[in-house]
């Protein structure tokens, strides 16, 4: 069985693994601290809803550092949580095409600016059509669930956007691999 090297490409503009273990360790405390003290028909069963989601977010959270892993049989995206995909629920992958409005694009810019205000990396969005070259966007066969370290907890989403230090490199092994079927 010839097996592929496993590749590594680091995330770029992303926060420190460590913050969404310690959002997810904070909203626990705080959350059974409400459901206990606030005895609410309404209230009690949403603070225990968050609590479930912050305990799932303790169990799946990322390992050190912000990398997408390029394994035999998917790929694992480590952001908040350590997720893998499986290179057969993967429909396509190429560079990201921006398809933001006007209206929508300018107010996207302007909280972009404002957060670089306070140590934010994240780029300006181009026009629409414009290509990133530096970003990689994976689109699935079908809906999959993600975690978010807030309330629903999980959104489902048709793809994956994925800001790396070597897009085109990453684009290309991809490809060979999905080309392969993964093997």
């Amino acid at each position: 069985m010839d097996r592929l090297p496993i590749r590594r490409y680091e995330l770029t503009g992303a926060p420190a693994t460590e913050l969404g273990r310690y959002w997810s360790a904070i909203q626990l405390v705080v959350s059974v601290f409400l459901a206990l003290v606030v005895w609410s028909v309404v209230w009690s069963p949403i603070f225990v809803v968050i609590a479930l989601g912050s305990v799932f977010g303790l169990l799946r959270r990322a390992k050190p550092g912000f990398f997408v892993e390029l394994q035999d049989d998917g790929i694992v995206v480590n952001m908040l949580t350590a997720s893998k995909i499986r290179y057969r629920d993967i429909r396509r992958a190429d560079f990201h095409v921006y398809r933001y409005w006007a209206f929508v694009r300018t107010v996207a810019n302007a909280s972009i600016a404002l957060g670089r205000l306070f140590g934010g990396t994240s780029p300006m969005i181009g026009r629409a059509g414009e290509v990133d070259r530096d970003s990689v966007e994976l689109r699935f066969v079908r809906l999959r669930w993600n975690y978010v370290p807030f309330p629903p907890f999980v959104i489902a989403s048709r793809g994956v956007l994925m800001r790396v230090e070597d897009a085109p490199g990453l684009l290309r092994e991809l490809r060979n691999r999905l080309a392969d079927g993964g093997r």
